[in-house]
């Protein structure tokens, strides 16, 4: 009966939200304003199956620090049919995995990943459908090569410098205070860097926290509750299906004020203290957290 008490964005019959995955823009701006439009906990159907976006700290922090939702949901079956069992899968996070001699032949990089895709056509959630498809038989030629890799995450750690890099260009202010403490710590040497080098960096650390806080790695994960839970004044049953997103938790307003701002004294160790624990979770938290 959550399905249907819950706020949410209009729902299209059968269909349910999935229209909105075509649009890149939109998903960013829903994910942005989602609490301001719908509160701490909005409804999103996936064809006929009823989803909870879960967003407010003190609720991850009931879901994720215990063992109440770490049974994966009916989404990393579709990731088992891709990479089989291992690493990503059993660690519950979307991880991008590259082959060291083809890069650019993944099916990350060539956006071959199809779970949006079966997502946004209902009746191929159906395995049977599924595998009579050209898309299946492109998805088990692939797995045989990535199956062969045991190297995870190069993918998502390229794309965090990727962004850090950026945001340093576009805040000339913050690139010179990373300069400045690189300086401070290397003098005019050009020594190579130590491990008591880069724990000096502390301000270069608040930038990549404040990079991963806008651009997570994991942007969205999924969980399935095995027993009932209190989340607010609701009961959430158990067999309830949940989507947790650092994107749209690191963008709280009332946590993280003008949250579209890049920031990096956000984590100084004065304000990053008085932040929930689980306000900040790029690689999900809890004892199924990412690796």
């Amino acid at each position: 009966y959550l399905a249907f008490k819950l706020p949410g964005p209009p729902a299209l019959p059968f269909l349910g939200h999935v229209h909105l995955i075509y649009n890149n823009r939109t998903l960013e701006d829903l994910g942005t304003k989602m609490s301001e439009l719908y509160g701490p906990i909005m409804k999103c159907w996936v064809s006929i199956l009823p989803f909870f976006f879960i967003t407010e700290p003190e609720d991850l922090q009931v879901i994720l620090s215990a063992n109440k939702c770490s049974t994966k949901n009916i989404f990393y079956t579709f990731l088992h049919n891709f990479i089989g069992e291992g690493l990503i899968t059993n660690t519950d996070t979307v991880l991008g995995i590259s082959p060291d001699n083809s890069v650019e032949t993944t099916p990350f990089r060539k956006g071959k990943v199809f779970i949006l895709y079966r997502v946004a056509r209902p009746w191929l959630l159906v395995d049977t459908i599924f595998r009579i498809t050209n898309i299946s038989q492109s998805e088990s030629k692939q797995q045989e090569v990535l199956q062969d890799y045991t190297k995870a995450g190069q993918d998502s750690v390229g794309a965090a410098l990727a962004f850090s890099l950026y945001f340093l260009a576009v805040h000339q202010d913050v690139q010179n205070n990373v300069l400045e403490e690189l300086n401070s710590i290397f003098g005019n040497t050009d020594r190579l860097e130590t491990f008591e080098d880069v724990i000096k960096m502390k301000y270069l650390e608040q930038c990549i926290k404040e990079t991963m806080r806008l651009c997570p790695s994991v942007p969205m994960f999924c969980r399935r509750l095995t027993e009932d839970v209190p989340i607010g004044k609701y009961v959430f049953p158990a067999g309830t299906n949940l989507f947790i997103s650092p994107f749209v938790t690191h963008r709280l307003p009332h946590i993280f004020p003008d949250p579209l701002k890049f920031d990096p004294e956000r984590f100084s160790p004065e304000n990053i203290s008085k932040v929930h624990p689980y306000a900040y979770i790029p690689f999900s938290a809890g004892p199924r957290n990412c690796i």
